[in-house]
């Protein structure tokens, strides 16, 4: 079988949970046996026009980077850039499998040059996570104007999903929210969903991972990784840090992520004099992110809203790390099964202070928990199983595909 992805983003060009999860989604196909052919937008002139990355067969299409005038108009770009690239693309494949509210539009601009099923991907709404990007003060004075975007990229979203053979959604709280506002679309598997995946070896629990990061054996340690946005909590958590110390005055929060709130979050942390309990730590490569979680004695997911998944929560629990994340989206499918005790009540700064004091004041039901945590990602979500699982389901669809066809 010979996957064709359409995507906005894949690792190692760019490290955002969708990119990670798709990168060992490929990789996992490509070792049953699958040949996966990925065009990515390019984020970074450095790197070559196409590569070969553990089999996988990269293609970057031209795409605008950050620093130039232009960037704004990238889906515009890109769409043309596609559709140019995808009517050229000669070599047979079986499978388009789209990630991206644009992708679709190149496929239908070259009215789907080989005839294959087109599978595309749903988190959650891009409407929605745009108008709360705007709200939370990122786009500043074009916030009316990222609000009229958001509605057009929800109206290309409903028309994408509405042609698409089949739309993927990777947890329960993206296919509620996918039936709520397109019940057009066709879910496969919709009792049965494939989630999103990592490379399960990668983050394997480090035993010395203090010592090699140089920190202190002696502090609790939280940590979480997330960009530095409005809707992720991170405030919520800060604040949480302050009632924290009045328990366990040895507590210190990393926060590993850049984004346009760093700002803010200094001054808050200078404002609560929470310098030796709160450090922001930028962004962490890859590399090192293993040995920083296993370095934690707990995760905390904070999100405030449109928790699609949280790959993040993930790569945690098989870092052996346990995590407490909010009730919100998809966290609450990824923590019950472990713990009840994993969630917290609501997603303000006091819920999120008691859900960490109970955890750091029952340090063995934590150490317990660390090996439970490690299995269960591995079972769960781990890059061989997800490929397994994601490759019957392509199959299944280019049959009934062949099978409408000829009739």
């Amino acid at each position: 079988m010979h996957i064709l992805v359409l995507t906005d983003e894949i690792y190692p060009d760019g490290v955002g949970g969708v990119g990670k999860s798709l990168y060992n989604e490929c990789v996992g196909l490509v070792r049953l046996g699958h040949q996966v052919t990925v065009a990515v937008r390019a984020l970074n002139s450095a790197l070559p026009p196409s590569e070969i990355i553990n089999g996988l067969n990269i293609i970057r299409i031209f795409g605008p980077e950050r620093q130039r005038w232009y960037y704004r108009l990238f889906p515009l770009i890109i769409i043309y850039q596609l559709a140019r690239w995808l009517a050229q693309f000669k070599q047979p494949y079986d499978i388009l499998y789209l990630h991206g509210v644009f992708y679709y539009i190149p496929v239908w601009l070259t009215r789907n040059p080989q005839g294959v099923p087109v599978v595309c991907s749903f988190y959650a709404s891009m409407e929605e996570y745009v108008q709360v990007l705007a709200q939370s003060g990122k786009y500043g004075r074009f916030r009316i104007l990222a609000l009229i975007v958001a509605k057009l990229v929800g109206n290309i979203e409903r028309w994408s999903f509405k042609r698409a053979d089949a739309v993927l959604a990777r947890s329960q709280f993206s296919l509620d929210e996918l039936r709520q506002l397109y019940p057009e679309a066709y879910v496969p598997q919709a009792d049965n969903l494939i989630p999103l995946c990592i490379n399960t070896d990668i983050y394997a629990p480090q035993a010395d991972a203090r010592i090699q990061l140089d920190l202190p054996n002696e502090r609790l340690i939280l940590i979480t990784v997330r960009r530095l946005d409005g809707r992720m909590g991170l405030t919520n958590l800060i604040e949480a840090v302050q009632q924290v110390r009045q328990i366990h005055p040895s507590v210190l929060l990393l926060i590993a992520g850049k984004g346009y709130l760093r700002a803010a979050l200094e001054e808050l942390i200078t404002r609560h004099d929470l310098g030796r309990h709160v450090q922001l730590l930028g962004f962490v490569p890859e590399a090192d992110l293993p040995n920083y979680l296993s370095a934690a004695d707990l995760f905390v997911m904070p999100t405030e809203s449109l928790e699609g998944f949280g790959l993040a929560t993930v790569e945690a629990l098989a870092a052996g790390v346990p995590v407490l994340g909010t009730p919100v989206g998809a966290t609450p499918e990824l923590l019950k099964p472990l713990d009840q005790m994993l969630l917290t009540s609501d997603v303000h700064a006091t819920a999120l202070a008691e859900g960490i004091n109970y955890w750091l004041s029952h340090p063995e039901a934590l150490r317990q928990l660390r090996n439970h945590s490690r299995t269960y990602a591995e079972e769960c979500f781990s890059s061989k199983v997800v490929a397994a699982r994601l490759a019957d389901l392509f199959q299944g669809l280019i049959i009934k595909h062949r099978s409408h066809t000829r009739s």
